[in-house]
């Protein structure tokens, strides 16, 4: 792994339960495998797992399809059903049309039904914490920026291409290979950032929104809205403020 990930252990998960699973390595079908194929380190890293943390993202399956897939690559030996004995699903085919970034799994949806790419549990474990959709702030003397998870977007349903700031022709620009979404501005190109002073501060705020102000009627996707704004003390940033409000 190129960054590592520290997570609390999860005490309630039946260690008993989850070792009876990883051993079904041990059985048939899968010893036609073993004269070529070790299962142990594959039985190590599945109880190693999840007996400490939740079996996320399709963790209870993914153990075993990879000693089958190592089983398959060294020989001809055929694994008859072991998918219906372990009770896992077949890989389906739903994610040719796009790819993950690294941090993604394509799975389906729990709003709408339809499949996307969403975050690995992990990834996702801080900003669930802490309620946010993202990074905090990013304030220079003259621009501002704030850059969103385009995964956590999803599973919110959320369409990363309705939001925009205060000025709706500024939008987020999508970072293809992360899937980071990111909204700027500066002092050439405001974005409807509103200026205010306050004792000796300079307070500038803007508002990633998905209303649509060009009619009189509102049009709201989700009440999505995220606040955001710098706090400079001149000639030096103090102080940076970052608010979300999700209705």
């Amino acid at each position: 792994c190129t960054m590592q990930y520290t997570d609390t252990a999860d005490s309630t998960i039946n260690c008993n339960t989850t070792t009876e699973r990883c051993n079904l390595l041990k059985e048939a079908p899968f010893t036609t495998c073993h004269s070529h194929t070790d299962p142990t380190p594959y039985i190590t890293a599945c109880t190693e797992t999840l007996c400490n943390y939740p079996a996320v993202d399709g963790l209870n399956c993914q153990f075993l399809e990879a000693y089958a897939r190592a089983c398959s690559l060294r020989s001809n030996d055929e694994l008859a059903d072991w998918r219906s004995k372990a009770g896992c699903s077949p890989p389906q085919v739903f994610c040719q049309d796009r790819i993950c970034s690294a941090h993604e799994f394509c799975a389906e949806k729990t709003v709408g039904g339809e499949h996307g790419c969403l975050c690995r549990a992990i990834f996702a474990s801080p900003y669930r914490l802490t309620g946010t959709f993202g990074e905090p702030t990013v304030c220079d003397k003259n621009s501002g920026s704030v850059t969103l998870v385009g995964c956590l977007l999803e599973e919110k349903g959320i369409d990363f291409s309705s939001l925009h700031l205060n000025d709706q022709t500024c939008t987020g620009q999508m970072n293809e290979l992360t899937h980071m979404l990111t909204f700027n501005f500066d002092s050439s190109n405001t974005c409807g950032t509103v200026a205010t002073a306050e004792n000796n501060q300079l307070i500038y705020k803007n508002t990633i929104t998905t209303q649509n102000s060009s009619s009189d009627n509102i049009v709201r996707h989700n009440q999505f809205y995220i606040d955001f704004s710098c706090f400079y003390t001149q000639p030096d940033i103090k102080t940076v403020a970052f608010k979300i409000r999700d209705r």
